[in-house]
C-alpha cells in the first residue's frame, strides 16, 4: 500500500531492505531520481529484482508524466495537454507516452488530469497542465489520453478526484476549499465517470476540502467521497490513491504515519508519498493500526487485492 520516493539517484541500503521486505509496494520517480534513461533504467530493474528476491510482486513504478510543463523524462513526447485538440491526437499522445515510459521500466503514469478548469484563474491553468474545455471535451480528450497510455501497457491514473479546477492555490502549497454545485455535480464528475466506464486503473483523490458534499476531511481522508461518491455512486473498482501526502503542510495528521492511518481508514488502497524517508513509519503506522483493530483487517485484504490485481494486469501486458 505504500508508495514513496527515492533520494538521489541510487538506491540506498534502507531503501533496497524496505523493498526485499515487501514493505514498499512501489515508487514515485522525480526528476533529480533521473540522470539518465540508462541510469534510471538500471535502477528500476535492480529495485524490480530485489522485490523478486523478496517473493513480492513486482513494484508500482511511477511518475507524473502529464506532458508539457509536467515532464519528469524530458525526451518524452513534449506536447501539451492543452494543445491536444481532438481525442485522436490525445490517444495517439498517450499511446506514445505509454510507449516510451514502458521502454524505461515505468508502469505507472499519474495522468491523466481530468480536472475542469473554471477559468485562467486556476491554478493548473496557470501551470499550463490539464486539457482545455468543457466537461464533455475534458471527458474525451482524458480518456483517450488514459486509453493510450494502457493500450501500452502502463496504467494511467485519473486525478485529482472529485476536482480542484477552481482552485486558484496549488494544492501542494495549501490545502484549498471547492466548492461544486451540488445542482451540477454529475457535469462536474463527467470526465471521471466516462474515465471509469472506460476502464481506468486508477484514481487519484485530491487534497483538498469539499464541504458542499458534506465533509470536512481532506478527499484523500474522507469515505463519503471515496467510498460514497467514487465506488459507489460512480462504481469505480480498482485502485485508489492518495496525492502525495507529504503536502501541503495544513494537511490533517502530524506525522508521515498520522496521515496514513487517516488515509487507510478511508479507504485509499495507495499512500503515496514523495519523501523516501516517510515510507517506513507510514507502513509500521498502517500495520499497528490494523493489529490494533482501528482498521480492520477485510479492509486492508481488499486495497491488497486491487493492487496485486493491478499489478498482475501489468505483468501480463509487459
Amino acid at each position: 500500500m505504500v508508495v514513496a520516493g527515492m533520494t538521489g539517484t541510487e538506491p540506498d541500503r534502507a531503501l533496497l531492505a524496505r523493498v526485499r521486505a515487501g514493505q514498499v509496494g512501489g515508487l514515485i520517480l522525480y526528476g533529480d531520481n533521473i540522470e539518465s534513461n540508462q541510469q534510471i533504467g538500471r535502477v528500476i530493474e535492480q529495485l524490480q529484482g530485489i522485490a523478486r528476491e523478496g517473493g513480492s510482486p513486482p513494484l508500482l513504478i511511477s511518475v507524473d508524466q502529464e506532458g508539457g510543463s509536467v515532464r519528469r523524462f524530458q525526451s518524452a513526447p513534449p506536447i501539451s495537454p492543452r494543445a491536444i485538440t481532438t481525442p485522436s491526437q490525445a490517444f495517439s499522445q498517450g499511446a506514445e507516452t505509454g510507449s516510451f515510459l514502458r521502454n524505461e521500466g515505468v508502469n505507472v503514469d499519474l495522468a491523466p488530469i481530468a480536472d475542469v478548469s473554471s477559468g485562467p484563474d486556476s491554478f493548473e491553468v496557470g501551470q499550463g497542465r490539464g486539457f482545455n474545455g468543457t466537461s464533455t471535451q475534458v471527458a474525451q480528450l482524458a480518456t483517450a489520453f488514459a486509453l493510450g497510455l494502457q493500450s501500452r501497457g502502463v496504467a494511467a491514473c485519473a486525478k485529482h478526484f472529485p476536482g480542484v479546477g477552481s482552485l486558484t492555490t496549488d494544492t501542494d502549497d495549501q490545502l484549498g476549499e471547492v466548492t461544486l454545485d451540488t445542482s451540477k455535480l454529475d457535469q462536474t464528475l463527467t470526465p471521471f465517470a466516462d474515465l471509469i466506464r472506460a476502464k481506468v486503473d486508477m484514481v487519484m483523490v485530491a487534497s483538498a476540502i469539499y464541504p458542499s458534499l458534506g465533509t470536512t476531511s481532506p478527499a484523500d481522508f474522507s469515505p463519503l467521497i471515496i467510498n460514497g461518491l467514487l465506488r459507489r455512486r460512480l462504481g469505480f473498482p480498482a485502485v485508489v490513491i492518495t496525492d502525495a501526502l507529504d503536502t501541503p503542510p495544513d494537511l490533517p495528521g502530524a506525522t508521515a504515519g498520522g496521515r496514513a492511518v487517516l488515509a487507510a481508514a478511508a479507504g485509499d488502497d495507495i499512500i503515496l508519498y514523495a519523501a523516501e524517508q516517510d515510507a517506513a513509519p507510514a507502513y509500521q503506522a498502517i500495520l499497528d493500526a490494523t493489529s490494533d483493530g482501528d482498521i480492520p483487517r477485510a479492509q486492508i485484504a481488499g486495497a491488497y487485492r486491487r493492487i496485486l490485481a493491478l499489478k498482475h494486469k501489468l505483468t501480463l501486458t509487459s
